[in-house]
């Protein structure tokens, strides 16, 4: 009897009608392609080839809408001394040997993981198919994007800069494994934009214009040349945009002593200090939550917002505080202050935006991890960021990866249409039209396209 539709089973009703979906789905889908199969099997040119049936096989694959076994014919066919055995419809489908999940699968869990997700995100996108998180590193590390780095810098869209340019720069560490070792490692990221985007922004909210962002991966204790890094970093710069040369260039960073050091090797730029960080310091000594130190709190980040470097000095010159902790924290906060004179002073610099470097490493390098304990591989989390980074500077790896199927499945095809048999004039036992016997799923021609 026909299950009715009320307020009481309504939710079982739109399970069901989810259920009917992806299994109407699989059926069509498995008619096509064993539709595919017999169309070659009773193909002329299947026999007069010399394909010779050889029973038929079932294979199961990971679709989007679940797991599809289907039924295909195997042949055999004459190569010089043996017969090997080959399956038709799956060269013709562009169904690899060993192949477990789709392309169309395998692209739409990395279109995902450039939009940011994590692994969780992706096994709630797809539930009706069964993998696992393993499953995901596995379509990850054989992605060939490698050689897509390139590609990306010469397809992103240079844009021109209007006044300022603004660099922010800063190092985070993450522990990744290697070699069945887990180890620290430094990643610095470099983030690029000419200010806000005001169409965009709210109230609550500021959008930044023309952001591009880029990181380099390196072991924790590697040494960093700044004078090299900053070659890099205008090197992107012009790949990012058109006037660089032009433009201010505002440089925003925590007030590491490198970044202090980035400024002198880009001629005319100015050094930001990070208001975050500075306000954080102050607030770990004079703590607005207590009525005694609220006063000198609010003095304090007033100053600092207006860049009066030398009030400030002149509040921080006598100590207030004996409890050790708390002389500690007062210490630490002068020098920081005294070591960041400049990037004090240009608070009040009419152009300055602030830093927003924090932001962008918690929410497209740190987000990626999920916040755990885990340590992903090192190869993995560097694709993973390369496809999401490439993403927010306006290229899709994913349209350059459809792209390289799209064309091997059709050279593929086409080979397999044109090229699979030659005419033979040697003493075999089967004469006429003979397969290539060598240019299988795993022949030379997909060795040469695979490569890229």
């Amino acid at each position: 009897m026909e299950q009715e539709y009320n307020i009481d089973n309504q939710f079982t009703f739109f399970e069901q009608k989810s259920k009917d979906v992806f299994t109407k789905a699989l059926a069509e889908l498995k008619a096509e392609y064993e539709a595919k199969d017999w169309e070659i099997f009773h193909s002329k040119w299947r026999k007069n080839q010399g394909y010779i049936p050889h029973g038929t096989r079932k294979r199961t694959i990971i679709t989007i809408f679940g797991s599809l076994t289907y039924s295909r014919h195997r042949y055999r066919h004459w190569d010089k001394d043996r017969y090997k055995y080959v399956y038709l419809s799956d060269l013709a489908l562009g169904v690899e040997k060993y192949q477990r999940i789709t392309n169309h699968l395998q692209v739409k869990i990395l279109s995902l993981i450039a939009e940011g997700k994590r692994y969780q995100d992706i096994l709630d996108c797809f539930p009706n198919v069964n993998f696992h998180c393993r499953t995901i590193s596995n379509i990850i590390d054989r992605a060939k994007i490698s050689s897509f780095t390139t590609s990306m810098l010469d397809k992103t869209k240079r844009v021109a800069i209007d006044r300022c340019l603004y660099i922010n720069v800063d190092d985070t560490f993450l522990t990744f494994r290697e070699k069945k070792q887990k180890k620290k490692y430094r990643i610095r990221v470099v983030l690029f934009h000419t200010g806000y985007d005001w169409k965009k922004s709210t109230k609550t909210k500021k959008v930044l214009l023309n952001k591009r962002i880029y990181f380099f991966l390196l072991k924790q204790n590697s040494k960093i040349n700044t004078a090299e890094f900053m070659e890099d970093v205008y090197s992107l710069a012009k790949d990012f945009y058109l006037n660089v040369d032009q433009a201010k260039v505002i440089i925003a960073g925590d007030g590491a002593p490198w970044i202090r050091e980035c400024q002198k090797y880009w001629p005319g730029s100015i050094y930001v200090l990070d208001k975050f960080h500075a306000i954080r310091k102050i607030r770990n000594v004079y703590s607005p939550n207590a009525t005694n130190l609220k006063p000198t709190y609010q003095l304090l980040k007033t100053l600092f917002n207006q860049g009066n470097y030398h009030k400030i000095m002149t509040i921080l010159d006598q100590n207030p505080f004996k409890d050790p902790i708390k002389v500690l924290r007062f210490n630490d906060l002068k020098g920081y202050f005294q070591r960041n004179q400049e990037g004090i002073e240009n608070q009040s610099y009419h152009g300055n935006l602030g830093c927003s470097v924090e932001n962008a490493i918690s929410h497209h390098v740190k987000w990626l991890l999920g916040y755990g304990s885990k340590a992903f591989s090192k190869k993995t989390y560097a694709k993973m960021l390369e496809i999401h980074m490439a993403k927010i500077n306006g290229i899709s790896m994913i349209d350059l990866l459809k792209e390289r199927i799209i064309t091997t499945l059709k050279e593929h095809q086409q080979y397999f249409k044109e090229n699979y048999w030659r005419k033979t004039f040697t003493n075999y036992a089967v004469t006429g039209e003979m397969p290539l016997a060598k240019m299988g799923a795993r022949g030379k021609w997909y060795r040469n396209v695979s490569k890229g």
